[in-house]
């Protein structure tokens, strides 16, 4: 996998992606967002958590099909699936956000996760039919 590099310029990258001013990674190491393969990507995924512009971030990145790294709190394990559907002509405010990814892996985070993904799965259960 392919690390930007260190030297990209995030004034630039931000005047054509005006919400990546307010990303919660912009101050963050660029390589913690491109994990080696086999090394777990929970610090960016705990960063994405916080991080105000989340939706904006996996948009950008499912609309641009990015293949590496972590954008808007998912992997490239976890976008796969809404990318392929984006292309099937689902957009993407019709899929669920995938939730799992988040925490540490902790008793309180592993609860926290399960909740968001029953809202999620009670949501898809009761919302209307999209024709």
């Amino acid at each position: 996998m392919t690390v930007p590099p260190a030297s990209d310029n995030f004034d630039e990258a931000a005047s054509r992606l005006p919400w990546r001013r307010l990303a919660a990674c912009r101050a963050m190491p660029t390589a913690m967002f491109f994990p080696a393969k086999g090394v777990n990507p929970r610090r960016a995924l705990a960063t994405c958590m916080t991080c105000p512009v989340r939706v904006e971030c996996l948009e950008w990145a499912v609309g641009m099909r990015e293949r590496q790294g972590v954008f808007g709190g998912t992997t490239e394990k976890r976008r796969r699936p809404l990318i392929r559907a984006m292309e099937a002509g689902t957009p993407l405010s019709c899929q669920p956000l995938p939730m799992a990814d988040y925490g540490c892996g902790c008793g309180p985070c592993r609860a926290v996760g399960e909740a968001k993904l029953r809202l999620v799965a009670d949501w898809q259960r009761t919302r209307p039919a999209v024709t």
